[in-house]
């Protein structure tokens, strides 16, 4: 891939020079390396491809992400599956509309529609605290777990009752 040579002042140099120094390699040229001559710099530009743009780079969050966009997709899924089974049932009152009430009906199903509903609330929730204060950012690892803490048990008890069936009547 060709090099690109720019004019860069002394002071744009040196905090480049620092950043290369310090570590930051990757945010300074965009990972591909850089080479210094006589107040002249010489950046290797890269083009992601399409995909590279899209794939997650990982991390700490990246259980909560693909979660976050799990059960987003299983709620719409869901919801959708419901609106057809009602319409279906109301227009053709056919088998097959009860057959697809009955499995969203389905105790595995009500317990993943819990889990969705439960998790993206939780998730959508701290990422709303996060944008809306930004310093909450500094403490984004603290707040996963926070969320899990809440999590865990509010979903647990109650995902166990529907799975064994047991119906919590009030007096």
């Amino acid at each position: 891939m060709p090099f690109r040579t720019f004019r860069v002042s002394e002071d744009a140099l040196s905090v480049l020079a620092e950043l290369l120094h310090s570590g930051m390699r990757e945010a300074a040229v965009g990972g591909r390396g850089a080479m210094e001559t006589r107040g002249m710099v010489r950046l290797r530009l890269h083009r992601a491809s399409f995909w590279e743009t899209l794939r997650y780079q990982g991390g700490i969050g990246a259980l909560v992400w693909i979660l976050h966009r799990i059960t987003g997709l299983g709620i719409l899924l869901l919801v959708s599956v419901h609106v057809l089974a009602a319409f279906f049932m109301n227009a053709l009152d056919d088998p097959i509309s009860t057959a697809i009430t009955r499995w969203y009906e389905s105790r595995p199903v009500q317990v993943f529609v819990y889990f969705c509903v439960l998790y993206h609330a939780l998730s959508g929730l701290r990422v709303l605290l996060e944008d809306l204060y930004p310093p909450l950012l500094r403490y984004h690892r603290e707040l996963i777990w926070l969320q899990w803490a809440i999590f865990i048990p509010v979903f647990g008890l109650p995902a166990f009752f529907i799975a064994r069936g047991i119906a919590v009547s009030s007096p």
